[in-house]
């Protein structure tokens, strides 16, 4: 049986290679973890959580400058806000 940290090493390693090169929308980012890790993959990641707090603990540790965090709800997001963004949605 895999360790946990094995089980989001796999995980960040799949979800960065669907996303290389793509402007990414990620819904519920919680603490950023997984923007963080994707970074380097992809072209650009908006990160949004429902969660002011969410997203202050987000902004507290390092960003990579291809990464911004905002608050948003998912179930209402303008199209501004997702134009152009995201192509495929994972869960």
């Amino acid at each position: 049986m895999k360790s946990q940290k094995n089980i989001y090493d796999f995980l960040y390693k799949e979800i960065s290679a669907a996303v290389s090169g793509k402007s990414v929308l990620e819904l519920a980012t919680g603490p950023g973890m997984i923007a963080r890790h994707i970074a380097p993959s992809a072209k650009s990641v908006v990160a949004t959580d429902f969660s002011p707090k969410m997203i202050e603990t987000a902004k507290k540790c390092w960003i990579p400058q291809n990464v911004t965090f905002e608050t948003a709800d998912a179930t209402n997001l303008s199209l501004k806000q997702t134009a152009g963004k995201s192509q495929k949605v994972k869960s």
